[in-house]
């Protein structure tokens, strides 16, 4: 479906290095390398697109005591509550990170926004030297749905 240089992509071998590192790219504002990708990045302000701000994690106490799921909710919210790390950082890396097979975690461009639809099965998977030019290695998105050309 989706190939993205590895180069394109923001990796960490850990969640939460990766919520740090991502972190720390937001600080640098155009001076990133990604600040493309970081420009859109949902966000916790609202404007084009509020969407962080709309998960569980933000809410606040009063809504998470009228889900009726026993509090498995509010405790999976006490749990992820990470005070030492970004909490834009965190949300974004949860909602939208990649395993890559080898032991990292990634943020990539386009192929973090396509992969939603829990029906149809998807798998990313890291191409050696299949890059551009046939150089530097890619990240590919594969479908288990076949679909018609």
């Amino acid at each position: 479906i989706l190939q993205i240089p590895i180069s394109a992509c923001i990796t960490s071998d850990s969640l939460d290095g990766l919520a740090e590192r991502l972190a720390y790219e937001r600080k640098l504002e155009s001076k990133s390398e990604f600040a493309p990708y970081m420009d859109v990045l949902p966000t916790l302000e609202g404007g084009d697109n509020p969407y962080l701000a709309t998960l569980p994690r933000f809410w606040e106490s009063k809504r998470l005591e009228r889900v009726a799921d026993s509090g498995q909710l509010e405790r999976r919210m006490m749990n992820d509550a990470r005070k030492d790390l970004d909490q834009w950082a965190l949300a974004c890396v949860d909602s939208r990170a990649n395993f890559l097979g080898d032991g990292r975690y990634a943020m990539s461009p386009f192929l973090d926004m396509m992969n939603h639809d829990a029906s149809i099965q998807t798998r990313a998977r890291i191409e050696e030297d299949k890059g551009f030019a046939g150089s530097g290695d890619i990240l590919q998105l594969q479908s288990g749905k076949n679909y018609a050309k």
